[in-house]
């Protein structure tokens, strides 16, 4: 579908950095999840549209109406696969925003760590290694969903009950 890469974009352009200053802070980052059936609605046709587009239905996240954004200064574009659990992790200056192209898994963001952090890898990425997270909010990412992570915020895949879990990423520094 056309639009998808658009909606895409101005998720990518409307997303910025935001600071983390300690670990404590990590899960008080407000994630953006959008289901699959509001994805599926904001490619509608918006009907004060005059030419037939989704207009402003397809404007999900604008970081100009949100002040915790700013300007991003690079991005990366990948696609994921996952098949089990992953450790909880936060990144220090890194955005994810995933579009679900198949599958679905369990992510918890926020919460509290069952442990201490393993450290701090070369990507500024923080690492709880065989942890869980307790608490936190929970989110069923499936097929056609988006989710914003933003940078500071804890992520836990806890399951991937339909194996493979795919998604097209963006991540923004």
């Amino acid at each position: 579908m056309r639009t998808t890469p658009k909606i895409l974009g101005l998720l990518v352009l409307a997303i910025g950095i935001l600071p983390v200053t300690a670990q404590n802070n990590a899960g008080s980052q407000k994630v953006s999840f959008y289901s699959a059936e509001q994805v599926k609605k904001a490619f509608g046709i918006d009907p004060a549209s005059p030419n037939g587009t989704n207009g402003v239905l397809g404007e999900l996240l604008d970081s100009k109406k949100n002040p915790m954004f700013k300007g991003a200064s690079s991005y990366k574009v990948t696609v994921r696969r996952k098949e089990r659990k992953q450790d909880p992790e936060f990144h220090k200056t890194k955005i994810h925003i995933f579009y679900v192209l198949e599958g679905n898994a369990t992510l918890v963001t926020g919460g509290k760590m069952s442990g201490k952090a393993a450290g701090v890898d070369e990507g500024d990425t923080v690492k709880f290694p065989g942890q869980t997270v307790a608490g936190g909010e929970t989110f069923a990412l499936d097929k056609g969903s988006i989710i914003v992570i933003p940078a500071g915020a804890v992520h836990w895949f806890k399951d991937i009950p339909g194996k493979p879990w795919l998604a097209f990423n963006v991540e923004l520094f």
